[in-house]
């Protein structure tokens, strides 16, 4: 009787366990019915992202941005930009250093086979006057766009600082380098045909 008792309590275990796992992986990974509600399509206006997305064409956008990960190509309204699409290259925590004609995360060289390298070769990346390293901050994102050399991005993002002014000499901008959470729209999801 005992080993019985056991035995069920350790199938019964078994089967909380696989059932909580199933759970937990259906709600991580995207599903195959996904409600079209959740999905609209941009058009991207301007190179900022060539090769991978080209200027005219209409992308798929997922509004669920839950899980936002290194590499995600991301539609975000930022103030005083618009709409704009990137590539997240920081994560909340992560550490970014463009140098040597490469960019840095967390002291490793980014491989970014995205970028049209033979485009790329000369160019440092850094945007004269602007910093070079940065520290993500929690719920920010740090963007890049693939066309390196023509992009408005983390690289050169501006806000203003005393929204207050009364004369134009006044108006003062600092660098805001990072994307909010609660500004991001959705991800690249891919070409819309």
């Amino acid at each position: 009787m005992k080993k019985i008792v056991i035995m069920s309590v350790v199938t019964l275990g078994v089967f909380f366990l696989a059932g909580c796992g199933q759970q937990k992986m259906s709600q991580t990974q995207p599903s195959a019915q996904t409600d079209i509600s959740s999905i609209i399509e941009f058009q991207n206006l301007g190179s900022s992202m060539s090769p991978t997305i080209e200027s005219g064409e209409m992308v798929l956008i997922s509004k669920l941005t839950n899980d936002i990960k290194f590499g995600d190509i991301i539609l975000f309204e930022f103030p005083g930009e618009g709409k704009l699409i990137k590539r997240v290259i920081g994560l909340p925590g992560d550490i970014i250093e463009i140098k040597d004609k490469a960019v840095f995360r967390n002291n490793n060289k980014l491989d970014e086979p995205y970028l049209d390298a033979e485009k790329y070769q000369n160019e440092t990346y850094v945007k004269d006057g602007y910093l070079t390293k940065y520290e993500v901050p929690a719920n920010e994102y740090f963007v890049l766009g693939d066309n390196r050399t023509h992009t408005t991005d983390s690289r050169t993002f501006k806000k203003l600082v005393n929204p207050n002014y009364k004369l134009v000499s006044e108006i003062k901008y600092a660098q805001a380098p990072y994307v909010d959470k609660a500004m991001i729209i959705g991800k690249y999801i891919g070409p819309s045909k």
